[in-house]
């Protein structure tokens, strides 16, 4: 993920200054190895960094999304209720099998 951020220009973001563009990098894995990848990005970025980035990480054998979720809050949420992710590459969920029956994990899922 540095390797690819670094590549594509993308700049970290300094909460003090509110100046960036990467904030948070969520990675979700599925039991069975497949991976999404959540963008967490200030307002503005540019998408074409951000595509660079998903075009990167799709070389990656486990990964199977890549997201991105604008988060300009200053009170710590990473990922704020009712923000909309953009797909960048795959289907834009993960599958999980939660008890036997298979469950369709989104960017803002909370589970266990």
């Amino acid at each position: 993920m540095r390797g690819a951020a670094e590549a594509a220009g993308l700049v970290a973001y300094e909460e003090a200054k509110r100046e960036g563009e990467l904030r948070y990098v969520i990675v979700r894995e599925a039991a069975d190895g497949d991976a999404m990848v959540v963008l967490v990005v200030a307002p503005r970025t540019p998408r074409a960094k951000l595509e660079q980035v998903a075009n990167a990480l799709s070389r990656h054998p486990a990964i199977r999304s890549v997201l991105s979720l604008e988060n300009d809050r200053r009170d710590g949420a990473i990922v704020p209720s009712g923000s909309t992710a953009h797909v960048l590459l795959g289907k834009g969920t993960l599958v999980e099998e939660i008890a036997g029956a298979k469950v369709e994990v989104v960017p803002a899922s909370f589970y266990r």
